[in-house]
């Protein structure tokens, strides 16, 4: 039974989509011989997580759409650089979302918040109504750095790169609370955000670490006019002459964290991965029967009721035969 102070392991979705996206040939395809690609790469990687992890409380957070985040009102140039994902990705994604549910994950999504958003809600939510609790960020997103707390963790799970909270400042410069700011001032290429001309993170973090946040170096701009730090003059008139700039880019680096995203955190608790569902939805899919093999080896006995275990054994003996007369077919 899940506990209080178990961590609660919050997914980027979308960084494990685009990895096996871009990772895996598309010529794994489906019955109907449409790419499966993703939808192969991303059950892995929720089968692997369960193993390595030992979670008992996650939740995946999926992004929805490119175009219609609020920050796209704030700036239309917001990941404009970005092209949109071509359909068949986007039906992947869609199935992806139905396998993290049988595979016993909560799902979250939102058209109007990224899922960096909802990671960043969630953590929040649960600090509100849960003394002592612990985030633990999986993803490779360096934005989300900034939902950090000190005894928090941020987990690339690819790489197996794990590190606390209080280690942001070794890791990126400056302390988590200030990598909204940093981002701001700087700009960001891969979300299209502009930041400030001729100021890079090496001023930016001396910036931060003189002034602590964005606010401070604005109400105490007068100081940086006469500073001693070199250039201070030249970024003096850097930033007053960008201030339009810098609050935009403010707002699209920093996290909502208010959002209502689970009314219950209960809900939060990882389900027993749904066997039947799964052998069905591969059966119809065409492929997986590898997966659900190592599915019911490696999952099932520890964490499924006797009703699992029966439909383990029978997905297993499917799986055998079903792997068997693909193996000509060279599927994964």
């Amino acid at each position: 039974m899940p506990r209080s102070s178990d961590p609660i392991y919050l997914i980027d979705a979308s960084v494990y989509i685009f990895r096996a996206f871009f990772s895996l040939p598309d010529s794994i395809k489906d019955s109907s011989g449409r790419s499966a690609n993703v939808i192969y790469g991303f059950t892995d990687f929720l089968m692997r997580f369960r193993k390595v992890s030992g979670a008992n409380r996650a939740a995946l957070c999926f992004d929805e759409s490119l175009t219609t985040s609020f920050r796209n009102e704030i700036d239309p140039a917001y990941k404009a650089n970005r092209p949109e994902a071509p359909e068949d990705l986007k039906r992947q994604i869609h199935a992806c979302k139905e396998v993290g549910k049988l595979m016993g994950f909560p799902v979250y999504a939102s058209p109007r918040y990224e899922a960096d958003d909802l990671i960043g809600s969630l953590a929040q939510q649960l600090r509100s109504r849960e003394k002592g609790s612990r985030v633990c960020i999986v993803s490779t997103d360096k934005d989300l750095l900034q939902v950090l707390k000190t005894g928090d963790e941020f987990w690339n799970f690819s790489k197996d790169e794990r590190f606390s909270g209080k280690l942001v400042p070794e890791k990126f410069g400056v302390e988590a609370h200030q990598v909204a700011d940093l981002l701001a001032i700087t700009g960001d290429a891969v979300d299209n955000i502009q930041g400030l001309p001729g100021i890079g993170k090496t001023t930016a973090i001396a910036l931060l670490k003189e002034f602590k946040t964005l606010d401070g170096l604005l109400q105490n701009l007068n100081r940086l006019k006469s500073h001693k730090m070199r250039g201070a003059a030249r970024f003096y008139d850097i930033i007053s002459q960008n201030l339009d700039v810098l609050e935009k880019s403010r707002q699209l680096t920093l996290i909502e964290s208010s959002l209502t995203v689970e009314k219950n955190l209960k809900q939060l608790t990882l389900r027993p991965p749904d066997l039947a569902g799964l052998e069905k939805f591969f059966q119809d899919l065409g492929i997986g029967q590898r997966l659900l093999a190592r599915l019911s080896e490696d999952i099932s006995p520890k964490s499924s009721k006797k009703s699992s275990k029966k439909a383990s054994k029978k997905a297993s003996k499917k799986a055998s035969k079903k792997a068997s007369k693909k193996a000509s077919k060279a599927r994964r």
